[in-house]
Parts: C-alpha cells; structure tokens; sequence
C-alpha cells in the first residue's frame, strides 16, 4: 500500500511539473504580429543624422521578415535582408538571421547568415525594443 501511494504521488507530482512549463511560446506569438512596422533610431554623427530601421514582417507563429537599414539624412547606404522570429526559449529576444546585404555596389549573398539579436519587453500589452547596444527603438510606423 505504501509503495502504491508513494508511485501515485510520485505521478502527481511529476504531473504537476510538466504542467508548469513557460508561456514563451505563448508571448513569442503574441509579441510577433505587433513588431509588424518600422522601428528605428537617430543620432547626430560628423557626416549628418543617421538613421538605423528595422521593418518587421509579421508572417505566422513567432517569425516574419526582417530588413535591417542604415542610411544618412535622406540617403540610404546598406541594408540586411532576412528573418526574425521571437524566442519561445528565452524571455525578451528576437532573433535576426540575415542572409544577404545590399549596399552601393549592388547585392551580395552572405557566406554565413549575419546573426543579430533585439530584446524587448512586453508588458500589459505594451511592446518596446532596444538594440544589442540598449539603444531603445521607436515604432516609425
């Protein structure tokens, strides 16, 4: 009998655990579709206002498309394109894989995928991003 009640609590207890999993995969798809838009920054540098964007393409799940650009007051001088997904491991990252880069001289395709990260913070509904360098990003549009 105390062997059976020990297995039984054992089961309930191992039940119990499994049952207390994360919710990333949960906020990953929530937070996904609200990247959706531009994100970006500005700063005063010697050559003029440079601007970083991100474009965020919600697709499906947790993923989408990313375009990561750089450009100097109203000139665009390189661009990453690629894709994003929100990570339903960790709490606060998306995850930016990018495949080819575009600058003056044309498009190249990368050796290896340039790898990026953006943490955010999701709170009450309330989506905010700042870069690896915790710069924060504003939503452009």
């Amino acid at each position: 009998m105390k062997k059976t009640i020990s297995l039984l609590l054992a089961l309930v207890l191992c039940l119990s655990l499994c049952a207390c999993g994360s919710n990333y995969q949960k906020q990953a798809e929530e937070v996904a579709p609200k990247l959706d838009g531009k994100w970006g920054r500005s700063w005063t540098a010697p050559v003029g206002t440079m601007y970083q964007v991100y474009i965020f393409e919600f697709e499906d799940g947790n993923s989408g498309t990313a375009v990561l650009y750089n450009q100097v007051d109203d000139t665009p001088t390189s661009a990453w394109n690629g894709t994003f997904s929100v990570s339903t491991k960790k709490d606060g990252i998306i995850d930016l894989s990018f495949h080819t880069f575009v600058d003056n001289s044309g498009t190249d395709e990368l050796d290896e995928p340039k790898e990026m990260v953006v943490h955010y913070t999701y709170k009450d509904g309330n989506l905010s991003l700042t870069d690896d360098d915790e710069n924060t990003l504003i939503l452009l549009g």
